[in-house]
C-alpha cells in the first residue's frame, strides 16, 4: 500500500469506509480474472456498488499518481524489442521466467 500511496482508509461514493488494504485487495481481485461483482460480494461481504466504487477510486488514484509511467513506453529501458520477444516466448510456452522476482 505504501508504494502505491494508498491511504489508510478509502471512502466509497456510498460513504462506506474501507481500509486501504481491503480497497487494494478488492482492486487486485477485480483485475485478477473476469468475475462478477456478485461473486465479490460474497468474498468481501460488501455490496457490489461499494466494491465497484472502491475499485474505481483505487484505479483513479493509481492512474493519477502513476499514469505518467505508462504515458510514454519508450522511456523504459527494460521495455525493448528483445525483452518483448522474450516475454512472448514465455507466454507461448507457458514457462515461468527464472530470474523474475
Amino acid at each position: 500500500m505504501e508504494a502505491l500511496l494508498i491511504s489508510e482508509e478509502v471512502v466509497s461514493a456510498q460513504r462506506v469506509r474501507v481500509s486501504g488494504r481491503e480497497a487494494l485487495c478488492m482492486t487486485l481481485r477485480r483485475l485478477a480474472y473476469p468475475n462478477r461483482l456478485c461473486e465479490l460480494e460474497l468474498f468481501f461481504r460488501r455490496h457490489s456498488s461499494v466494491i465497484s466504487s472502491v475499485v474505481s477510486k483505487v484505479l483513479a488514484h493509481i492512474d493519477y499518481y502513476f499514469g505518467h509511467l505508462l504515458a510514454d513506453l519508450t522511456v523504459h529501458k527494460w521495455l525493448n524489442l528483445q525483452s518483448l520477444e522474450l516475454f512472448s516466448q514465455v507466454r507461448r510456452r507457458a514457462v515461468a521466467l527464472h530470474d523474475c522476482l
